[in-house]
């Protein structure tokens, strides 16, 4: 047996439920089980041609080499761009650094804000890596929790109250993964005015800026009050919009001594994100045609969403709030809870309910503890109608034969 001792905080942290669980699904489906996989937070749209076309004209021309670490200067410019024009801020490219995905870009800010102890508010519920990254750096989650029937919308006075002379950072997600909630104008006015007097760093993760439905117009705190922008950091990415998940860019932007920091973080822990993926995205930013394909993309999602949602609610005893962005559905399945499977096991989690839809309907998502919603699943609605369709057929069905 091993001698290696591992770190306390390593050995004590939980493994990507949502990696793991498609992990072991995509190899169920390699050994040709018949498995609808819903736990796949990734769009299932191909990367655009000519994205692909500009990462081969890269490799024909010699630009593989490394880059500066906080990547090529055209991309922080065209990223500067973009959100001048979607977000109404003016950023210059020193206040960027491109990273190895939005994920990166978060374990480098936590690495470089948080000292042992420091706190950082979390709002349930959240994505999967948020308390562990945080742990990781040696800082403290906080969890707010919002109830499914308020529609999972923020309340800050709770947000109020979980602060402490501890706390550094406010940590929000608008579209929501797992919710797919938006949180309105005036809850983020109140939560960037509460970063102001109480001098916070406000973090915005907005992976799903792009992926909004109906008539929802959604904003970024510091262009309702302009004061927040000195203490704000923006993540972004094209992994979403423009169904890049695999080419791992991502970006933030925010107040040079902290992107500075980040950047010294990177360059011992990666150095310079892929140079091929780098001009990917430089094309899917400033290239003919991009905002075209991602309103396509929303539409088609928006047209996923309307059916899943349908289906879901649907279903007796699954409760679940419409999502007006990303691509997922959390309905709270604890109605279930106590039921007995016709083989007679019991039904005492969301885990259960899931392990008896992997077994029996062959349907996977993703369990809600993952999320801070123990009593919810995680469907995504990232894949055709007709797949959706069958696949919330079989949940229908499974679920009748609890007893």
């Amino acid at each position: 047996m091993s001698t290696v001792r591992l770190s306390p905080t390593v050995a004590g942290l939980a493994s990507s439920a949502t990696l793991v669980l498609n992990a072991r699904i995509q190899a169920m489906q390699a050994d040709g089980i018949d498995v609808i996989n819903f736990t796949a937070g990734e769009p299932d749209f191909p990367t655009p041609r000519r994205i692909a076309r500009a990462a081969i004209r890269a490799i024909e021309t010699g630009l593989t080499r490394y880059t500066a670490v906080r990547g090529i200067l055209p991309l922080r410019k065209a990223i500067v761009t973009r959100v001048e024009q979607d977000y109404g801020l003016s950023f210059e490219p020193d206040d960027v650094v491109v990273s190895n995905g939005g994920k990166q870009c978060l374990d480098n800010l936590w690495r470089s804000l948080l000292a042992p102890g420091d706190e950082v508010i979390v709002v349930a519920p959240y994505w999967v890596s948020y308390p562990p990254q945080i742990q990781l750096a040696g800082g403290v989650p906080i969890v707010v929790r919002t109830r499914i029937e308020e529609g999972f919308q923020l309340d800050v006075d709770r947000v109020a109250a979980a602060c402490s002379p501890r706390t550094r950072a406010v940590l929000l997600n608008s579209p929501a993964n797992p919710s797919g909630v938006t949180i309105g104008d005036g809850r983020l006015a109140a939560i960037a005015e509460l970063c102001c007097d109480r001098e916070l760093l406000l973090v915005t993760d907005d992976l799903y800026y792009k992926m909004v439905y109906g008539d929802f117009r959604w904003r970024h705190p510091a262009s309702l009050v302009p004061e927040v922008l000195r203490n704000s950091l923006i993540i972004g990415g094209v992994s979403k919009a423009y169904a890049m998940t695999g080419w791992r860019i991502g970006y933030a932007l925010g107040p040079r001594p902290l992107i500075d920091a980040m950047i010294k973080v990177q360059a011992q822990a990666t150095s310079n994100p892929c140079t091929i993926s780098q001009y990917a995205a430089l094309e899917a930013l400033t290239g003919m045609g991009g905002d075209e394909e991602v309103t396509r993309m929303v539409a088609e999602f928006e047209r996923r969403r309307d059916l899943m949602y349908q289906l879901v609610a649907a279903i007796p005893g699954l409760e679940c709030v419409k999502p007006q962005g990303a691509f997922y559905v959390f309905p709270r399945v604890s109605a279930y809870f106590g039921r007995r499977t016709p083989d007679g096991r019991t039904i005492a989690s969301a885990m259960d309910l899931l392990e008896y839809l992997i077994d029996t309907a062959r349907v996977a998502g993703v369990p809600g503890s993952a999320f801070g919603g123990p009593d919810h699943i995680r469907f995504s609605y990232a894949c055709g109608v007709e797949t959706i369709e069958a696949g919330m057929a079989r949940v229908a069905g499974a679920l009748d034969g609890l007893m």
